[in-house]
């Protein structure tokens, strides 16, 4: 290859895609278009990481920290009713039930105050050697859904369990005077609120 057929091939390598003149001969085209988009696409790599870079400063901009008590903006779209879920799970594809979930939400007036209650239940299938049933029992805040008390009723094979605790500011502490209580002295020290655990 020549002094003037080089420096044309540098050349070429150089300008952009659109406006690079065509090769001295077909053989060499492969080559010269390898080069190009190998550079072409280095230049859309270093795009494509600074606008990722942006977008994730853009979206951390956009964290919101949610502190227990604090009023929740989007609470006032939560309403009461009831819902119900079939749950079930897929095994060589057929569904098998595994139980019902009954989830129901009310506002009620309880010691003064005007707070939301949520129940949940799951009755697990009949089909399943010791079904039980399981009753979930929660009371919070109005607005802000700061837990106030989580009672837990469970049975199978007519064994009853019950745990019940008491949200305050300073710890979670058992239900003293729930009858049946299996977590009654519970008491973890909580440094912070915390919304319920279960």
């Amino acid at each position: 290859m020549s002094f003037d057929q080089a420096r044309m091939r540098f050349d070429q390598a150089r300008m952009p895609f659109d406006q690079a003149p065509m090769p001295l001969d077909q053989s060499r085209m492969p080559f010269d278009q390898r080069g190009r988009c190998i550079r072409s696409n280095r230049g859309l790599v270093v795009a494509l990481a600074i606008l990722a870079s942006q977008l994730l400063s853009v979206a951390a901009a956009d964290t919101d920290q949610v502190k227990v008590g604090e009023s929740l903006p989007r609470f006032k779209l939560l309403q009461p009713g009831v819902h119900r879920y079939l749950r079930y799970i897929v095994k060589d594809g057929r569904r098998s039930a595994v139980d019902i979930w009954s989830r129901t939400i009310t506002f009620e007036e309880k010691d003064g105050r005007r707070l939301m209650h949520i129940v949940q239940r799951w009755d697990e299938s009949a089909d399943q050697k010791t079904p039980f049933f399981l009753i979930q029992d929660s009371w919070f805040e109005r607005g802000t859904f700061r837990p106030l008390t989580h009672i837990r009723h469970r049975e199978r094979d007519g064994k009853v369990e019950i745990k019940g605790y008491r949200f305050l500011p300073d710890k979670i502490a058992g239900i003293s005077d729930l009858p049946d209580n299996l977590q009654k002295d519970f008491t973890l020290a909580s440094p912070e609120p915390s919304y319920n655990f279960e």
